[in-house]
């Protein structure tokens, strides 16, 4: 051999080392410098094989370097490209690519995280719960032919032309009903955000409801005691209406028979409540005032007598009223107006002052047109806000009685 052919030779062999090379790198996959090996631990290897392909999410990941048989399970090793990202937390299931292609290992991310979480590390081992074996392809095949022999084609003539005959002519009814569940489909769709609104909000009303159980217990505690309570009552309700057509009758007939008199009556009543709206500042004042009174009543009643102290001031002014003309002597039996706009004109901080101005009232009313008695004898008082009134006549007396129908106020109880 001459020294061209020898240089040619290693010329050729350099070539297809390189291309072998490349060959096992690239197209094959296998990187020594970049590999780690894992473990996985199925029941049955489900037809895999050394050199089957590693795939995780469509891509090609690594290559199964051994498949080793034990007496409880089957153990296939890995071998993974480290420059390829494989999380920790996967699966891996034993599939085929087609019903005539070869099986090849599948791991899944068990978690919706976008980078799947911690990486898969060198000697990793997936024990039996995170491993699976896919359908068979053959299996499938199987079940399916037996399924079709199971089936008599009699039977399924039968079958074929019942359809054929249910669905004859039914053709338009067909599109139309194709047609309204587009348009339903299409109103679902424009009405999704209503519809995840309302989602959100009925969450909202569940996660309320679910917080106010107890409330909710209590309620229907309470109903059912108050239906227990109606039930018992039952016989005193069906007795009262069955009296009350003859008690509503009685009434009616006193009305009838008195009906005067009762005109009466609900006129006093109004003019007493004329009366009492008047003079609620003074009553309110009475109600403050009682309590005191009382107190101060049951302290000096003790030991079997009643017991006062008496108090002389001697370093006060001594109060002078004005504003309601000349002092009348006590001992003067006439009758005269009354005094509305009388005042004390000394003022001191150890002195009770006294008088109609200090008589309690409305802050919207005067004390001289709080209670006028007029010339011609009717009572007119203003109200606290501020509508005058006469009593005995805006009741409806003055109908019955006249003018002076506020003087029957005096006489109602002395006769009939």
């Amino acid at each position: 051999m001459t020294a061209s052919v020898r240089s040619r030779v290693s010329v050729f062999a350099g070539v297809v080392l390189v291309i072998s090379g490349y060959a096992v790198v690239e197209v094959m996959n296998v990187d020594p410098t970049h590999r780690y090996g894992v473990t996985l631990h199925v029941v049955r290897g489900g037809g895999i094989f050394p050199g089957a392909v590693v795939d995780y999410r469509g891509q090609a990941v690594g290559r199964v370097r051994s498949v080793t048989a034990g007496p409880d399970d089957v153990t296939v090793a890995l071998s993974l490209d480290s420059r390829r990202r494989v999380p920790a937390d996967v699966t891996a299931t034993i599939t085929s690519l087609s019903a005539l292609g070869e099986q090849y290992v599948s791991l899944q991310p068990r978690t919706d995280a976008p980078d799947g979480g911690p990486r898969l590390v060198d000697r990793a081992v997936l024990g039996l719960d995170r491993t699976a074996e896919g359908l068979e392809t053959a299996a499938l095949l199987g079940d399916t032919q037996r399924l079709l022999t199971s089936i008599r084609p009699a039977d399924l003539r039968v079958v074929v032309n019942e359809l054929a005959t249910a669905f004859a002519g039914t053709g338009p009814q067909l599109r139309e009903i194709l047609r309204g569940s587009t348009a339903l489909l299409d109103e679902l769709r424009s009405a999704e955000p209503a519809t995840v609104d309302l989602l959100a909000a009925g969450r909202t009303v569940l996660t309320s409801a679910v917080g106010h159980r107890a409330d909710f217990a209590t309620f229907s505690a309470s109903l059912a005691d108050l239906s227990a309570r109606l039930r018992d009552a039952d016989p005193t309700f069906r007795s009262l209406l069955a009296t009350a057509p003859g008690v509503v009758g009685q009434v009616a007939e006193v009305l009838t028979r008195d009906a005067s008199g009762v005109g009466l009556l609900l006129g006093n009543l109004a003019a007493g409540a004329q009366i009492g709206a008047v003079r609620v500042p003074a009553l309110q004042a009475f109600t403050r005032a009682l309590p005191y009174a009382a107190s101060r009543t049951s302290a000096a009643m003790h030991d079997g007598a009643v017991w006062a102290t008496a108090y002389f001031d001697d370093r006060d002014p001594v109060c002078t009223y004005t504003g309601g003309g000349p002092l009348k002597s006590p001992l003067d039996p006439a009758v005269g107006p009354p005094v509305l706009t009388g005042r004390c004109t000394q003022l001191s901080s150890r002195m009770l002052q006294r008088g109609a101005d200090a008589a309690p009232h409305a802050p919207d009313y005067t004390s001289a047109a709080s209670v006028a008695v007029q010339a011609a004898g009717d009572p007119v008082v203003v109200a606290p806000d501020g509508t005058a009134v006469r009593l005995g006549w805006d009741g409806g007396q003055r109908a019955l009685l006249g003018d002076a129908s506020w003087a029957a106020i005096l006489a109602a109880g002395a006769g009939r």
